[in-house]
């Protein structure tokens, strides 16, 4: 999948579609050959942030994540066997200025082996994000995004709404004469 750096985004439905934020959803890094990129150096410390973020998010953000690894068009243009990208099958969402951007985790491949350098208010934006899937990030997300709730939930979002489908179905069974953990009517 391609994206030029900073193209309004539309990947998928929910989280991955600029159309469901109130901010620009911004791709960054989505490399794929023929496609040109800037090459260059990246600041210290880039590379080892977006690892701790990718390792975050999937941890995280399990339901965001695709199936499948990711190969590098690049690599198998250039002959050189690359495997399969570890962790290819996460994607990043980075609170920057007015803005979210949105990149795959591959982008780790793309400057460390092919000398990528993506935007400058990218890097200063994941360099300044706090710990991806905390309480504090999800409040970045949601300050970028003018205040409303961003269009990507929170481990411990999903963990509340399942608790309260489940004490919702509890008291349905209740009321419907079953015995909660059991199969039969009292």
């Amino acid at each position: 999948m391609h994206f030029d750096d900073l193209m309004c985004c539309r990947y998928h439905n929910g989280p991955y579609d600029a159309n469901n934020w109130r901010v620009p959803l911004l791709a960054v890094g989505w490399l794929e050959h023929p496609h040109d990129y800037v090459r260059g150096e990246t600041p210290p410390g880039l590379v080892d942030k977006l690892d701790e973020l990718v390792a975050a998010a999937h941890e995280s953000q399990r339901s965001y994540n695709f199936r499948g690894l990711h190969r590098c068009s690049h690599c198998d243009a250039a002959n050189v066997d690359s495997g399969s990208l570890e962790r290819s099958h996460v994607n990043l969402f980075v609170p920057g200025q007015g803005v979210v951007y949105i990149a795959p985790s591959g982008i780790r491949h793309y400057i460390h082996v092919h000398s990528y350098l993506p935007p400058s208010t990218f890097v200063e934006a994941v360099m300044r994000c706090t710990d991806y899937g905390s309480p504090a990030y999800f409040d970045s997300l949601r300050t970028v995004n003018n205040g409303d709730r961003p269009p990507i939930e929170s481990a411990e979002d999903r963990r509340a709404y399942w608790q309260a489908r489940k004490e919702a179905m509890q008291a349905e069974w209740l009321r419907a004469g079953f015995k909660v953990g059991s199969r039969s009517r009292q």
